[in-house]
């Protein structure tokens, strides 16, 4: 997905709706609208941007398109070809390519670790547990089949996955998990942070009922997601996931600074936070609540805060593995 070239840069993609984005990178932000175009770009094919900030998305980017089309303020990431992104006033090259679409341009983030894709085809493997061709999963994940292909190829050399009789599966489940937990940037994206009186559980309740009504699409993970599956201790703060932001004041929560909130309210850049098929859970005198990706739950496990977060984590993946839970 386009997107993910600007993740693998270190820039973090919001979606705001279904033509702009959110780009933020080094604590700055700027709102883009989106153009796709199936097809290969010439200089003619280049007019002026329909906003100040735009985004141009193609299958390919001729050189010269390049030219004409960083020359008319455009923003452009294509499938091959140059990439760049005019952010705030400077431009940063996404990829490398003998022709620069500018002056004055920053050197791209240093390229770590890959982006998104490669991590929710193995949560997508791990969570099917039966082969399938790479056709299938490039449907579950919302990837090309090309790099489908190559993100197999990448977890194949490091003996994760392997070609069975009938399709792709996972070679080793518990070195699966361990290598995405190792691995796994975090979901980006943006944070805000929530005070309140009343145990956690509840707070994630109130928080959760409001997303829904206002169609956020949430799930809890964390401490609160952990207790509901797989109780270990006491839930200490509250992390919901959803696909906007949403005012919790609604909720009987105040803005917080993040040492003193009990619950976070997360808009991710990666889709791979909402399982496949959904995770609900009937919480008794209370209701029922959505779960995030049980992967999802571990990894925010183990970066919470707290003495006992490595006792945590390591409870929640005992359990994954004994009951080969859905990632």
């Amino acid at each position: 997905m386009w997107s993910d070239l600007l993740e693998e840069n270190g820039l973090a993609v919001v979606a705001r709706d279904g033509q702009h984005v959110e780009v933020h990178h080094r604590q700055q932000s700027a709102l883009y609208r989106v153009v796709r175009a199936k097809r290969r770009m010439k200089p003619s094919d280049i007019g002026a941007p329909p906003e100040h900030n735009s985004i141009l998305v193609a299958e390919a980017l001729s050189q010269a398109a390049a030219t004409a089309a960083c020359d008319l303020g455009w923003s452009a990431v294509p499938d091959l070809g140059p990439a760049w992104i005019n952010f705030r006033g400077r431009i940063i090259r996404l990829r490398e390519d003998e022709t620069k679409p500018g002056h004055g341009t920053e050197s791209p983030a240093r390229r770590g670790r890959p982006g998104f894709g490669i991590f929710n085809l193995l949560r997508t493997m791990l969570s099917l547990n039966v082969g399938s061709t790479q056709h299938e999963l490039a449907d579950y994940v919302g990837v090309t089949q090309a790099r489908v292909s190559q993100a197999l190829h990448t977890l194949r050399e490091r003996h994760l996955v392997e070609k069975a009789d009938d399709g792709w599966v996972v070679a080793d489940r518990s070195a699966a998990i361990r290598w995405w937990l190792d691995q796994y940037p975090g979901p980006g994206g943006i944070s805000t942070h929530w005070f309140g009186l009343d145990p956690v559980v509840q707070q994630a309740k109130r928080a959760h009922d409001l997303l829904v009504r206002e169609q956020a699409r949430p799930v809890v993970s964390g401490d609160v997601a952990a207790d509901l599956v797989a109780p270990w201790r006491t839930p200490r703060h509250a992390l919901l996931y959803a696909k906007r932001g949403v005012d919790l004041n609604a909720a009987s929560l105040t803005p917080s600074a993040t040492q003193e909130a009990t619950l976070t309210l997360v808009v991710p850049a990666d889709s791979g936070v909402w399982p496949i098929v959904p995770h609900r859970f009937e919480i008794e005198d209370v209701g029922d609540i959505s779960r995030a990706s049980a992967l999802q739950v571990l990894w925010d496990l183990r970066h919470a805060s707290g003495p006992d977060t490595t006792e945590a984590a390591q409870a929640w993946l005992d359990w994954m593995l004994k009951d080969r839970a859905s990632p």
